[in-house]
């Protein structure tokens, strides 16, 4: 051990086995120890049994004497043996009191460390603090100049690597020279969602004064395209794109022109962006359409872009002619978000399937609005019998395809037979919440001529194009039809099967206060299905809704109030189903 110890010094603790060695070489030593202390007894007993050897022992007495004395012999050894046994117990004792001893001496020392040391606080990684700061930063409005973030920056106490770790939290928008309308910002949710209420807003020309980490947002106005463009040569980082116009129309020629421009000179810039979001006003002039056409043509056919590196784009809102020419910085999108143009009446679904075709196997959610267009047939409807100039929907053959990676459906303002037929396009076999909000064309397309004409959208319709959702939100053009829909969810149908049998939560729109029988009527269904076949428990959330409705479904969970048809039905309450988990009241 002596060697061990030379070689190894204090690290000799690390080497378990050379203990483990010296451990047992020493329990041997301490045995020998003892024995030595007690050799004086051994002796006297050894020299008391003698006699044991001078015994003949082929005489029954005197075997029966030798075992007498040998009997006795190994009671005064045993009675040795325990006397050793009682040293070593004792000596165990005072090792284990001397053992406590230190650690009580060593957890008075770190008690007194602990007190002559400067207490530091428990400290997160950095990148969840600069998450939580983020959080901070998009939390406060427009009207709280007093931000969070700018108390923290300007207190004094902080140090100075807090304060940049911070800033880099804070959104930087490079605009033109710095003169776009900054309030232009906060007309967008999108915006407001990337960006908040504050940015940090630079030019091009001051890139340098941006810190490393930031997350910088561009900001183009086709009206200033020209002079800006030449501005973004300067500019090495994209991480997200808006183009927006300032408030002036800007026409078709003029927004090709841009798009061309940008792409041909920017196209590596936008293949590294994540974000990207395009709102330009729709011409009225009828010209949009042929002007994108043909844009969207030749840049779906240029092969320059073959060689751009994998795209990072994930997220996009983006008008829809504009989906085809982007297509390659479109590759590897996950969200997309596109309304139909308003000019574009005569559309049917099929061409916007065949648009999205080249992303079905990597969308992941999908918005699409036809309000645009709802809005433009209203306002040009004047003969409330002429429906030539409704939307389309396809004849014959529907294009369906699959969406393999597709969790998340919104269809938005779509007429009813369009809307069916969007529906019927969609393959998606891990899709788990559908919304559908129906718009009103004016006139009402009349439900008349072939089978196809007749269908009417439903909860089964929906079931059957969608079976294995789990959330639900719909908002029909009518309260009646809106009851309708939802009261299939209150029972099975004809052959005791339940509509959607993982579904957990449901939505409703703008709904009057006595759609809370319906509501109560849903949720004690779904109480039953849940006790006969241990369904999901369901989640229900209610927008848009009437202070009543609120006031009504709050009262009746503590003090249950009758129905106000109670007087027909003595027995109808209010109480609230155990499955129901909770109701949500979201504005």
């Amino acid at each position: 051990m002596e060697e061990a110890i030379e070689k190894y010094g204090l690290k000799i603790w690390e080497h378990p086995d050379l203990i483990d060695a010296y451990c047992e070489n020493g329990a041997d030593v301490v045995l020998n120890c003892i024995d030595t202390m007690f050799k004086y007894l051994f002796t006297v007993i050894e020299g008391s049994h003698k006699k044991i050897q001078t015994l003949d022992t082929s005489k029954v007495v005197s075997t029966i004497e030798a075992y007498r004395l040998g009997i006795e012999k190994i009671d005064h050894l045993t009675r040795l043996n325990d006397m050793q046994l009682d040293i070593m117990r004792r000596t165990m004792e005072k090792r284990h009191e001397y053992s406590k001893a230190l650690i009580n001496d060593r957890s008075s020392m770190l008690s007194q460390l602990d007190l002559i040391t400067p207490k530091r606080l428990p400290q997160l990684p950095n990148e969840i603090i600069a998450q939580i700061f983020r959080r901070l930063y998009l939390d406060d409005s427009w009207f709280n100049r007093n931000t969070t973030i700018g108390h923290f920056i300007a207190d004094n106490g902080t140090p100075e690597d807090w304060k940049n770790l911070v800033r880099r939290e804070v959104p930087v928008v490079m605009v033109e020279d710095g003169s776009v309308n900054s309030c232009l910002f906060f007309s967008r949710e999108e915006a407001q969602d990337v960006i908040g209420f504050r940015p940090t807003i630079v030019s091009p020309l001051s890139e340098e004064s941006i810190l490393s980490g930031s997350q910088v947002t561009v900001w183009v106005d086709p009206t200033l395209w020209p002079k800006f463009s030449e501005q973004l040569h300067n500019a090495r980082q994209w991480d997200n794109l808006f183009i927006e116009s300032s408030g002036y129309r800007v026409t078709s020629q003029s927004r090709t022109a841009m798009m061309n421009d940008l792409i041909q000179k920017f196209g590596n810039k936008l293949a590294g962006i994540r974000q990207l979001f395009i709102y330009l006003e729709d011409d009225d002039s009828g010209e949009s359409d042929r002007h994108l056409s043909s844009w969207y043509t030749s840049a779906a056919e240029d092969n320059s872009y073959s060689t751009l590196s994998t795209p990072c784009l994930r997220v996009a809102r983006v008008p829809f002619p504009l989906i085809p020419g982007l297509r390659q910085f479109l590759s590897q999108i996950t969200d997309l978000e596109f309304t139909i143009p308003g000019n574009s009446l005569r559309t049917n679904f099929n061409v916007v399937v065949d648009v999205l075709r080249s992303h079905a196997d990597t969308i992941v959610c999908l918005k699409i609005s036809d309000e645009a267009r709802l809005s433009s047939w209203n306002m040009q409807s004047d003969d409330e019998d002429d429906d030539t100039k409704l939307p389309l929907v396809p004849r014959g053959e529907r294009h369906v395809v699959l969406f393999s990676r597709l969790k998340r459906l919104v269809l938005q303002k779509f007429p009813e037979r369009v809307l069916l037929d969007a529906l019927t396009a969609f393959d998606c076999p891990v899709i788990s919440s559908v919304s559908v909000e129906m718009g009103i064309y004016r006139p009402w397309p009349l439900q008349v001529g072939n089978q196809e004409d007749s269908k009417q959208f439903s909860a089964n319709f929906l079931q059957a194009a969608f079976p294995s959702v789990e959330c639900v939100a719909v908002k029909l053009f009518s309260y009646k039809k809106d009851l309708l829909f939802f009261e299939d969810f209150a029972k099975p149908d004809g052959n005791g099967m339940w509509l959607f049998p993982h579904l957990t939560t449901l939505e409703f729109g703008d709904m009057p206060p006595h759609f809370m029988k319906t509501l109560l009527d849903i949720s004690r269904g779904q109480s039953a299905r849940f006790c006969r076949d241990s369904g999901p428990i369901l989640v229900v959330i209610l927008r848009r809704f009437s202070s009543r409705i609120v006031a009504e479904s709050r009262g009746h969970a503590d003090h249950p109030t009758p129905h106000p048809d109670s007087a027909r039905d003595s027995s109808s309450r209010y109480e609230l189903p155990f499955c129901v988990s909770r109701i949500c009241f979201s504005a």
